[in-house]
């Protein structure tokens, strides 16, 4: 969580932010992914934030779309040269391809947004200025405005040289706690196994779902490790001990974040989806 949130203070680029209100908001944020549906934590965890640092909701969303993206670059990439040494179903190479080809789509789409940035307000205004939106029209342009803001990273490329860095690292404590987790079980960690089940759990995850992707988790890494002709029952131990170990940290490590920080959990999480509204 510490080099997720250094990463992420990196991507906001403010001296408003403070490192160690990052890394509580990351925490309260992944409690949030795990105890609400299609993924909310992201948005109670950019206000909780917005409240430390003053800087908006819809600019810190932003920059979590830009980590997202990064991660997900990072898995498929790992994914294809696994590809390369490992013969995998069609399907899995298939849904690959397909996963890769939305992500290239997407970033296509925010490179055009951020080259072109008065012409994206523009088109914004115009659009939602026709629609019956009352007090609400207000925020448009505070709101396309603070969307904008969220990719000044690039225009420094050290920055991004720093992002991608701490992207490398994330995922190398990643593979090490995964890693450790099939050992315990007596799987055999060859790089490709422990390397495939990272990857294809993770992109699942992104995918919003039930509260901490319960059974969604669960089906793919089974499907995973059974390409490896692994036991079924072991694969179910697997996907249920990951859960736990990876699940159980988010919560423990936010309710501990939001204690620190004196807010009350039912209270703060309502005033944060309220906020987002």
């Amino acid at each position: 969580m510490w080099a997720i949130s250094r990463r992420w203070v990196l991507l906001i680029d403010s001296d408003s932010v403070q490192k160690k209100d990052a890394f509580s908001a990351v925490w309260i944020g992944y409690l949030g992914n795990a105890i609400l549906p299609f993924r909310l934590g992201e948005i109670i965890r950019s206000y909780f934030l917005s409240k430390k640092s003053c800087i908006s909701i819809v600019q810190l969303l932003t920059t979590i779309i830009i980590e997202k993206l990064f991660d997900i670059c990072f898995l498929l990439g790992l994914f294809f040269v696994i590809s390369l040494f490992l013969p995998l179903p069609s399907w899995i190479i298939f849904s690959g391809k397909l996963i890769a080809g939305l992500v290239l789509i997407l970033i296509i789409c925010l490179i055009l947004i951020y080259k072109s940035k008065k012409s994206f307000q523009d088109v914004c205004l115009k659009i939602f200025s026709k629609l019956p939106l009352g007090k609400f029209r207000q925020y448009i342009e505070p709101c396309s405005n603070s969307f904008i803001l969220g990719f000044k990273v690039f225009n420094n490329p050290f920055r991004f040289i720093q992002i991608t860095l701490w992207t490398l690292i994330i995922w190398s404590f990643a593979f090490l706690l995964n890693s450790c987790i099939l050992w315990s079980l007596g799987i055999d960690t060859w790089l490709p196994l422990s390397f495939m089940t990272l990857v294809v759990n993770n992109l699942g995850m992104v995918i919003p779902s039930m509260p901490s992707n319960i059974g969604v988790y669960h089906y793919l890494a089974i499907v995973t490790l059974s390409i490896f002709n692994i036991n079924p029952v072991t694969a179910l131990s697997y996907a249920i001990l990951s859960h736990i170990i990876n699940f159980g940290s988010f919560i423990i490590g936010g309710l501990i974040a939001l204690i620190i920080n004196r807010e009350d959990i039912g209270s703060f999480f309502r005033e944060a989806l309220e906020a987002e509204k």
